[in-house]
């Protein structure tokens, strides 16, 4: 029983710490699984615009939106010339009519950090590590390639 007592108190602290060892192995193991998930290629988290998380199947990745993403794909071929500045590019995908999935306009910040997304070529990133997905990319390793040096330029 846990009561005010010495007793009841000595209770309550040990159902605390157990539940609290509970709570950290579980978070353990699905850390685990999840960086187990990346290694192998799967993008274990909420789709970037332009793509779609499945509604089911173990071991399931993002797919491709079809229609976001040939506007995503529009937007880096036009930044890849070098000949168009970030924002211009948001303007013009926004008036082909990209929008989240909410219906809002892409914000700026979305689209800069879209822009750096090795997820669109192909790629799976978490903290330092970068595996081969296997989703299909959005754009080619030499799109996004050129897109990284008009940005750094």
């Amino acid at each position: 029983m846990v009561d005010d007592t010495s007793a009841g108190k000595l209770a309550a602290n040990m159902l605390g710490a157990f539940n609290q060892y509970f709570s950290d192995s579980l978070s353990e193991k699905t850390k685990f699984r999840m960086q187990a998930a990346v290694k192998a290629g799967r993008f274990v988290w909420k789709a970037p615009i332009g793509y779609t998380n499945p509604k089911t199947g173990a071991g399931s990745t993002i797919k491709v939106g079809p229609e976001r993403a040939p506007l995503i794909r529009k937007g880096f071929e036009l930044m890849s010339g070098g000949n168009h500045h970030a924002d211009d590019v948001l303007r013009t995908i926004t008036a082909l009519g990209l929008r989240t999935v909410r219906g809002a306009v892409l914000p700026r910040q979305t689209w800069h950090s879209a822009l750096r997304n090795p997820i669109y070529a192909g790629w799976v990133k978490s903290g330092d590590l970068l595996v081969r997905g296997t989703h299909p990319p959005v754009v080619t390793q030499e799109v996004f390639d050129a897109v990284q040096e008009v940005i750094a330029s």
